[in-house]
């Protein structure tokens, strides 16, 4: 791998979850309804979650139910949040008080069913704002959806996910019915493991012990010892393959994109339906994603200077 990938501490599959229900860190479903991928984040969770901590237990718990309501697309009530996040009625009930108050919750006055409000909409608004990164690629990514005529995605790294910064459609439609802030598992999708192969090692193996590897479709990677063997191969060929491992019909191609520091930043892919996938273009997909990631790492260097 460019920056190598470190010895793992042991495979966490199998790992019991513990008496709680629930785990602290970003619970953001991807599109379509896929299956959660839980961020353990263990350091974290077990010095918030002592009792000589009960002012940041209480923000802990918050979040829980934040984090739970951005994954809950038709809305959930009291006694669905409070199961998901393993605290009583009466807690979430004062907690979501406390977020209804301030815009970061809603509720429908029919179904009484709570949502996300306005406030966290906002407050990611104005983080993609902060980001140069769309706007640099942009005319990119149209130009390279008009070369391949498939869809184009781009995305960044986070706690072991990747979150979409922009997308745009091909002619020809897919079934990934994404929108900027949604998230998806690293380990399954080629955005990901482009972004994977070139973590720094404590980071990558940071990744590995706080990740399970959930089974989404047949050919999922779901061991430590796989996916470091693909990541290996994605380093040293310069680009990632996602063959149905998300979704058994969606394939895609990815590469990775440098900063102007010259790290590895973000990610670029193609996607399209296992019908127009064909191995002998993969050469042709690659040399287009990887002209437009030199071409959108040269006009964000620009636009940060």
């Amino acid at each position: 791998m460019a920056s190598g990938i470190g010895q793992a501490p042991e495979s966490v599959r199998g790992r019991r979850r513990g008496s709680g229900s629930w785990r602290a860190g970003p619970f953001l479903l991807p599109a379509r309804g896929v299956r959660p991928i839980l961020l353990l984040h263990e350091k974290s969770f077990h010095i918030m979650k002592s009792p000589s901590f009960p002012p940041l237990r209480a923000v802990h718990r918050l979040l829980d139910v934040l984090e739970f309501l951005g994954t809950a697309r038709e809305g959930a009530s009291v006694s669905e949040i409070a199961r998901k996040v393993g605290l009583h009625v009466s807690t979430v009930h004062r907690l979501l008080g406390v977020l209804k108050m301030r815009g970061y919750a809603d509720q429908d006055r029919a179904s009484r069913f709570y949502h996300v409000g306005p406030k966290l909409f906002e407050a990611g608004s104005r983080y993609l704002a902060t980001l140069d990164l769309p706007a640099a690629a942009r005319p990119h990514l149209e130009r390279l959806r008009d070369r391949v005529n498939e869809t184009v995605h781009l995305a960044i790294y986070t706690h072991g996910e990747v979150m979409e910064l922009a997308k745009v459609s091909g002619g020809r439609a897919t079934s990934v019915a994404a929108r900027p802030g949604t998230r998806y598992p690293a380990y399954c999708t080629a955005l990901g493991k482009a972004l994977l192969a070139h973590l720094p090692p404590e980071e990558f193996n940071g990744f590995l012990a706080q990740r399970r590897l959930f089974r989404h479709t047949p050919r999922t990677i779901t061991t430590l010892t796989r996916l470091r063997r693909e990541l290996q191969v994605v380093a040293k060929r310069g680009y990632a393959l996602d063959r149905g491992e998300m979704e058994e019909d969606l394939y895609c191609v990815g590469v990775p994109v440098r900063g102007p520091d010259g790290r590895v930043r973000a990610a670029l892919s193609v996607a399209m339906p296992k019908m127009r996938f064909h191995a002998a273009r993969v050469p042709t997909w690659v040399k287009l994603l990887q002209q437009a990631s030199q071409a959108i790492s040269r006009r964000w260097g620009l636009m940060g200077e």
